[in-house]
């Protein structure tokens, strides 16, 4: 297999920040909670951990490699162009 197929293998990569998964992505797929309240919130491309209270403890997305470094290559080229 070349590099061009592993840049379109999908990952779990962990991502703090808000994500805008468009109409059909916000739709509830699965729900799970866990033996400390806490719970599992599964969408379409993406998984959430939130509290008992609903807070978010954490986040990943369901994406590919290559998304991942075409992203963060924008976000440095944003940032150390200031």
């Amino acid at each position: 297999m070349g590099i061009a197929h592993h840049l379109h293998a999908k990952i779990w990569v962990r991502f703090d920040g808000e994500v805008d998964s468009g109409k059909d992505g916000n739709e509830l797929q699965k729900e799970k909670t866990l033996r400390d309240g806490s719970v599992w919130k599964y969408y379409l491309d993406r998984k959430v951990r939130e509290t008992a209270e609903g807070e978010r403890i954490t986040q990943y997305i369901y994406t590919t490699a290559g998304r991942v470094i075409y992203n963060k290559t924008i976000m440095d080229a944003l940032i150390n162009d200031v």
